[in-house]
């Protein structure tokens, strides 16, 4: 409840005019905010206290206490990304994702890119997301003004999904001038500049502990090559199509929408790909996929069944034994099949699309020869 004095430069006598009714702040409202620690996801905390060599987080003295199952879901996410071994303890891969100071999905896809050769995109693209990428075009309040910043933001619309569309947007930012001349630019693209100059800032820090630690930073020669390492990173939350605009988690088999603010959402719903992967779903009403990436299946079919292979209480220790939510979780590899069965359908169709063009083409030049 926000008190009238002492919050907001309110430090003298005045009105404090509220947009809620009395009735609604006794009830609804807490008296004080909550900890952080209380509403946020732990895996971090998480992968920081094995770092320190704290090994049994769920019996650790806390100040404000967790809830034990967010523990043990930032555990089994830890596990799925690598940064776990089955017994809990911490992985190679662990302790290198605990060098970055960033949510430990974002650390894996550096980490997976330096496997695939696109490590310099890869931190573009997570320098974007530490920034909120997702909000980094803004919506003028005039109507003529909103056209011109749906038009500008169509420019950063590809179907291979978010990424693409962030790189593509970063690029051109520091091809225009960066941090010292690029304000003109992001005033002409409906861009916030102070979201650009922090992911400036993020990526040069990000590169600055890859060059210490000797990680190799290559340039991607195709624009896949970071879209794999994405999707081998958040496989996790891997989805198919499930119908004309909603996808099917192959987790738990649950229905998603992509997220209005994607840039894969403005595209032809028959035009998006069979499999996606995102950066994380929300549940409210409806799900809904943040950071979405297009994905083949093949890049998936390994990673699945890790899914179905998380013993809990082996995980914690032998502390405690939490059954596993969703009775379709054992289903993701054959969910992941059946997308890719749709996959080669599609890839065919194209091949035969292109082999009919081609002939086409081949018809016309030798009726214009004669």
């Amino acid at each position: 409840r926000s008190c009238p004095r002492g919050r907001a430069g309110r430090t003298g006598p005045g009105i404090c005019l509220r947009l809620y009714s009395q009735k609604r702040m006794d009830t609804e409202f807490p008296d004080e905010t909550a900890p952080e620690i209380l509403r946020t996801n732990l895996a971090s905390t998480v992968l920081t206290l094995k770092g320190m060599g704290i090994n049994d987080p769920l019996s650790f003295d806390y100040m404000d206490a967790p809830d034990t199952e967010k523990l043990v879901a930032a555990l089994r996410m830890l596990y799925l990304l690598g940064a776990l071994d089955a017994d809990g303890h911490l992985s190679k891969l662990g302790r290198d994702m605990a060098l970055f100071p960033l949510e430990p999905a974002l650390s894996r896809m550096i980490l997976a890119s330096i496997h695939h050769d696109c490590a310099d995109d890869m931190v573009t693209v997570v320098a974007m997301l530490a920034a909120d990428g997702a909000n980094v075009f803004y919506r003028p309040t005039m109507a003529e003004e909103k056209e011109m910043a749906t038009a500008a933001k169509q420019r950063f619309y590809d179907p291979e999904g978010d990424y693409a569309g962030l790189l593509k947007l970063f690029n051109e930012w520091v091809a225009a001038g960066g941090v010292r001349g690029g304000l003109k630019w992001s005033k002409d693209n409906y861009v916030h500049s102070r979201a650009m100059c922090r992911a400036w800032d993020v990526r040069q820090q990000l590169l600055g502990i890859m060059g210490r630690f000797d990680m190799p930073i290559t340039k991607a020669k195709r624009v896949q090559q970071v879209g794999r390492a994405i999707a081998e990173s958040l496989y996790v939350n891997a989805a198919r199509r499930g119908g004309k605009d909603c996808y099917e988690t192959l987790a738990e088999g649950r229905m998603v929408a992509v997220s209005p603010s994607s840039l894969l959402a403005p595209f032809d719903k028959d035009d998006w790909a069979e499999l996606v992967v995102c950066l994380e779903m929300v549940w409210t009403s409806n799900g809904q996929m943040r950071f979405v990436c297009a994905a083949k299946a093949k890049w998936v079919m390994d990673l699945l069944p890790k899914i179905n292979t998380v013993d809990i209480k082996r995980l914690c220790g032998g502390n405690m034994k939490i059954k596993k939510k969703g009775a379709d979780v054992g289903l993701a590899d054959v969910r992941a099949a059946e997308a890719a069965k749709v996959e080669v359908k599609k890839d065919t169709g194209e091949v035969n699309d292109a082999k009919a063009r081609y002939l086409e083409r081949k018809k016309a030049r030798e009726a214009a020869a004669k």
